[in-house]
């Protein structure tokens, strides 16, 4: 891409496919090398072909608009030109800092949280059944039954009716014993049941029951109905059930863990699970469920269904303890999942889900689907997930990915993602495909990788490198790159890349292709490389480096006495050859050409070259 801007400018393209932008009132322009069929010229500022007048010139084609030429196309026969060679799509001016896209916000998700448990209103009894000392096996009627089994390994079962089921008292022996060990059923009807002390077997059967484990390591099952299921103190385990096959909009369970390390599983139905103290395991199961760690390292995954998932409340300990380090999983569905304080790591799993981070150093996963990952404060490592796993998704995914305050560590993957780094001294891989990312505030390094990456760097001193350089890959992309407010480095590398150093005193190197390099305020360094380029310094003391590989470049802002040329590669001022081509400097050594666009070449001595 090539523009003169104002003035008459000499435009020479060299190989490759080019586009030379023409604007009214910029001046009549030569190009000296436009190929037809391979070159374009592009119509910028709303300029159409119809308004063109093209005539053959005596040195080419020339193409006006009213009385105004344009542009000549020197060796080119003007029968030879027609609408197919002339565009209005193209990367017209140079970028800066208005060029990049508005950063993403990350919107706010309000999680409603699970109530504290309250026993509802016991039933009304009509039976009173009481055991012994010894090892009872009591059977309930029809009717609503009140059953204690005193110390003992009980076995009750209240059978139909709304029951209160109250396994026992310590008999005073050791837990783990074989002493009261209660199994209680409340088969049908909505029934209380009551594990006490001891490590119960608690079975709540049809409908929806009330199950309190006690003291001492339980088994809890709510099975069929709505139950609530609270395991209280001890290591318990507690499955939520299956729900009622002739009512699916039952089996939405409330679990609690209590105290103690527990094991809680929701099954089906959409569930409300919470861990309690302790290092607790939860499991969503199918179904659209509320898991919450609360207190202590917990692992929790969603499994089935849309979830929403909340890590660690934060250290017992207080504010200024250390948190918890949750492991958080959200597997199938379209999640909401939430760190909260401590180091977590969270895996998002398929579909599109939103995940924050919390507090403190997490690592996240969005693993498949088009997922938003927030890591918030702390120094998180975020990766947006591999896409395709198989035939049922049809493409990569696109991630929306926020770093949050810290130093991250920012993986895009597959996929067109919006990666926005946030504050602090974040690193960024775009991955593969078309990305756009954001530096913000901090001393960034931002890697678009590969693909056709638009990099942005924000504040701060960044780094930016629009592919990946491995040679091993193609990462040719054409990559559009924002230095932004700071000193940065820009990297362009492979592809016909958009370079802007914008404010501070920033360095530019294009790598390979014909590249467009703008430093923009300040005193910039600008290097063009392999390929045919354009450099503009902008205000400034500039220096603009070449090698005598370099490829043909213009420069379009040349101050003489100002900026400064720098020699690489042994390159020496008595190797160049200077002289005026129109109203342009043309330097060339080796298969290097440099045009000092409306500089006069007598003005050009050895003051203006730096041997580097």
């Amino acid at each position: 891409l090539l523009e003169g801007d104002r003035g008459n400018d000499l435009l020479i393209g060299g190989s490759g496919s080019d586009v030379f932008v023409l604007r009214v009132g910029d001046g009549s322009d030569v190009i000296t090398d436009f190929e037809v069929g391979v070159d374009l010229l592009g119509l910028a500022d709303g300029l159409s072909f119809e308004q063109l007048t093209i005539t053959q010139g005596t040195t080419g084609t020339v193409v006006s608009f009213g009385a105004e030429v344009l542009v000549t196309l020197e060796g080119v026969s003007a029968t030879s030109l027609n609408a197919t060679n002339f565009t209005d799509r193209f990367k017209g001016q140079e970028p800066d800092e208005h060029d990049c896209p508005e950063a993403p916000t990350l919107q706010g998700a309000s999680v409603e949280l699970i109530p504290a448990f309250t026993l509802e209103t016991l039933p009304e009894i009509e039976n009173v059944l009481i055991g012994n000392a010894g090892n009872d096996g009591i059977i309930g009627s029809d009717g609503n039954d009140s059953i204690r089994g005193l110390a003992g390994n009980d076995r009750a079962d209240g059978e139909a009716g709304d029951d209160i089921l109250v396994g026992g008292l310590s008999s005073g022996e050791p837990v783990g014993s074989d002493f009261d060990r209660d199994t209680l059923y409340g088969n049908q009807g909505n029934d209380v049941i009551l594990g006490s002390e001891g490590e119960d077997f608690l079975y709540g059967g049809k409908d929806g029951d009330v199950i309190l484990g006690g003291k001492d390591n339980d088994e809890i099952e709510g099975e069929l109905g709505d139950d609530t299921l609270a395991g209280e103190r001890g290591d318990d385990r507690i499955f939520g059930g299956t729900g009622d096959a002739n009512n699916p909009d039952s089996g939405r369970d409330l679990i609690y863990g209590g105290l103690g390390n527990d094991e809680l599983y929701g099954n089906q139905g959409n569930d409300s699970i919470s861990g309690g103290d302790g290092d607790d395991i939860a499991f969503g199961g199918k179904d659209d469920d509320l898991i919450s760690g609360e207190f202590g390292n917990d692992t929790l995954e969603g499994e089935q269904g849309n979830d929403t998932i909340l890590g660690s409340l934060g250290s017992s300990n207080g504010i200024g303890g250390n948190g918890d380090r949750d492991w958080l999983s959200g597997n199938a569905g379209n999640d909401l999942i939430k760190g909260g304080e401590g180091e977590d790591t969270v895996y998002a799993g398929k579909d599109d889900d939103l995940v924050y981070g919390g507090k403190d150093n997490d690592v996240i996963y969005g693993d498949l689907g088009r997922d938003t990952l927030s890591g918030d404060l702390g120094d998180d490592t975020i990766s947006g997930g591999t896409g395709v796993s198989n035939n049922i998704e049809s493409e990569a995914d696109a991630d929306v990915i926020f770093g949050g305050a810290g130093n991250d560590l920012i993986d895009g993957n597959l996929g067109n993602d919006s990666l926005v780094a946030g504050t602090g001294n974040d690193t960024v891989s775009g991955g593969r495909q078309d990305d756009v990312i954001w530096g913000e505030a901090g001393d960034d390094l931002l890697f678009g990788d590969l693909g056709n990456d638009t990099i942005c760097a924000g504040e701060g001193n960044d780094t930016l490198v629009g592919s990946n350089g491995n040679p091993l890959e193609t990462n040719d992309g054409d990559d559009k790159l924002c230095g932004g407010a700071g000193n940065d480095l820009v990297f362009g590398n492979e592809g016909n890349d958009l370079m802007s150093g914008d404010a501070g005193d920033d360095i530019l190197l294009g790598g390979r292709g014909d590249d467009t390099l703008t430093g923009g305020s300040g005193n910039d360094i600008l290097s063009g490389e392999q390929g045919n380029d354009v450099l503009t310094g902008g205000a400034g003391v500039d220096r603009f480096d070449f090698a005598d590989n370099h490829g043909i470049n213009l420069i379009t802002d040349f101050q003489d006495g100002v900026d400064r040329i720098g020699l690489m590669g042994g390159l020496t001022p008595d190797q160049l050859e200077i002289i005026q081509v129109d109203e342009h400097s043309q330097i060339t050594a080796g298969d290097l050409t440099v045009v000092l666009s409306g500089v006069n070449a007598t003005s050009i001595g050895f003051d203006d070259f730096s041997i580097l």
